[in-house]
């Protein structure tokens, strides 16, 4: 086989697409050229960053059987066939491209092309669980990182003779989360903090609802860390706050009125 043809099959050998007639040729032919081993060493460079690259777009994994799986569609779908011109020499080790079972469209020299568009769909389909899991963290982090701040109003408003606390109990038997809502007659501040709830699903958030005087308004969303505990601290336009109940709900964010059966719930005594 000459170096053309055997150049025409290293983007498939290097996925390990070639039978074995094929791969035999081009293994005989490599030692002998350097050219062609160099050419050879770059395609399988570029076909073992393959699963890297997805590693970097996305925590989630591929399984192991889908490259057999892409290439045994590819190799079973039927193609137009058509003869070699008059100048080819074909040999026992080699094939025209056209009389493998491929589709008309698919070529070896498409799959470097190939990968990389594999790679841009998984990555828009991933990009999007991704980008609401990132979302999570950044507002996890923002939240942690506003309670560093307000230590001092944590401590003021939860550790003090003067403080009131509620306690907000799951409404459903068989849960193990609860929480619990701190304010002082002094002081504006608004703490609330909730424990062992579970991960909310994705587009989904814990929603804190306060009700005073009658009206239900939106307190916060309450950010969950991976021990299923959330913190949440505000501040009322007037000190001493008084509630008649609290409900943290798990609703897709930008809700603008609390749904579906509360998480946490307390209401105060009539």
């Amino acid at each position: 086989m000459t170096c053309d043809q055997i150049r025409e099959l290293l983007e498939a050998y290097a996925l390990g697409a070639l039978d074995a007639e094929e791969r035999k040729s081009v293994e005989s032919h490599l030692p002998g050229c350097p050219d062609c081993q160099r050419l050879a060493n770059e395609y399988h460079d570029a076909a073992n960053m393959l699963p890297y690259a997805l590693s970097v777009v996305s925590p989630f994994r591929l399984p192991s059987s889908i490259k057999s799986r892409l290439l045994e569609s590819l190799e079973t779908a039927p193609s137009p066939a058509r003869s070699p011109s008059a100048d080819e020499k074909p040999s026992v080790a080699w094939r025209p491209i056209s009389d493998r079972r491929w589709p008309s469209w698919w070529r070896p020299r498409t799959l470097a092309t190939l990968a990389a568009v594999i790679l841009l769909l998984l990555s828009l389909a991933w990009g999007v669980r991704l980008n609401v899991a990132l979302s999570r963290e950044r507002a996890l982090r923002a939240e942690f990182a506003n309670l560093v701040d307000k230590q001092e109003v944590v401590l003021e408003v939860v550790d003090s003779a003067k403080t009131l606390k509620v306690l907000l109990r799951p409404p459903k038997s068989g849960s193990r989360s609860y929480g619990k809502l701190y304010t002082r007659p002094d002081l504006p501040h608004v703490v609330v903090m909730a424990a062992r709830l579970p991960q909310p699903p994705p587009e989904q958030s814990y929603h804190l609802w306060l009700t005073s005087q009658g009206q239900t308004q939106l307190a916060g969303i309450v950010a969950v860390n991976k021990g299923g505990f959330g913190l949440l601290v505000f501040d009322e336009d007037h000190d001493g706050p008084v509630y008649e109940a609290a409900r943290l709900t798990l609703q897709t964010e930008g809700a603008s009125a609390p749904s579906g059966d509360p998480i946490l719930l307390w209401e105060a005594p009539h």
